[in-house]
């Protein structure tokens, strides 16, 4: 580890947040799910500053079905062990 910030997934030094929107729709998927992750800054998280992540998403496996409901689960962890979430 280099001293990055618990939380801190794009590697700034801030704290982000990761939000389950499991009820969200997607391409016309009732309830298809999504993630949506806030990035944080000096002042705090930016609700303009974020990423939301489904099933469409390039690298997430399978494809927004209706009611999946993606995202009602979530963990973090440096999987890779680069010391970010």
């Amino acid at each position: 580890m280099h001293g990055a910030v618990p939380g801190d997934f794009n590697g700034d030094g801030y704290r982000d947040a990761v939000l389950p929107a499991p009820g969200a729709n997607v391409s016309g998927k009732t309830a298809a799910g999504a993630v949506v992750v806030l990035y944080g800054s000096a002042s705090g998280l930016s609700a303009t500053h974020r990423k939301t992540i489904t099933q469409n998403t390039p690298g997430v496996p399978g494809t927004s079905e209706a009611y999946a409901r993606f995202g009602a689960a979530t963990a973090t962890a440096a999987l890779n062990r680069d010391g970010y979430g």
